[in-house]
């Protein structure tokens, strides 16, 4: 197993919960958690510090923004039961149903190079979401690999709500499963 990267940490109060959700991971045969702490720097402004955690050189996790719904999205129908999307270099989208004005998240899962993911791999992307209260299981998504292309670097782009108007997460995080 590969050394584990160290980042820097948010907050002392975060540190077990982290310890005890990456112990839980690799219980489970975690590939990636990608943890994205927020902080509110007033109404216009939002900071992202991302924390990731991995065993699995062949994934690459990328926040892209967070963000309030214009309008209604249905779920992508594909995506939220397995085998899922098929990851491809055009990122398609994979989403939960996002009603109008709720914080969303989006985020990138790519393959590291260009041949990292084989044909017939199935991966689970669930997301989670911290308030500083609890933690919410937010989603549930699915993407495959059944055609390789060797020459691109393939994935998918990750659209998840966080279920209100008014609450945004301290702490949001992604776990890829290698099914």
């Amino acid at each position: 197993m590969n050394a584990l990267p160290r980042y820097r940490i948010a907050s002392a109060g975060l540190r077990p919960a982290v310890l005890v959700g990456l112990i839980g991971a690799l219980l489970m045969g975690f590939m990636v958690v990608n943890a994205i702490t927020v902080t509110n720097f007033g109404p216009t402004s939002i900071g992202l510090t991302k924390e990731t955690f991995s065993d699995e050189p062949d994934v690459v996790v990328t926040a892209k923004l967070i963000a309030k719904a214009k309008g209604n999205q249905t779920g992508a129908p594909i995506g939220d039961s397995a085998p899922g999307v098929e990851a491809d270099s055009t990122l398609p989208l994979v989403r939960n149903a996002i009603a109008n004005r709720e914080f969303l998240y989006e985020f990138e899962v790519k393959e590291a190079l260009a041949n990292s993911f084989q044909a017939g791999e199935n991966f689970k992307i669930e997301v989670y979401m911290d308030d500083g209260v609890s933690v919410y299981l937010l989603s549930t998504l699915y993407m495959k690999q059944d055609t390789v292309n060797d020459s691109a670097v393939e994935g998918v782009l990750i659209r998840v709500s966080s279920g209100s108007t008014d609450v945004l997460g301290d702490v949001w995080s992604i776990v890829i499963t290698r099914q």
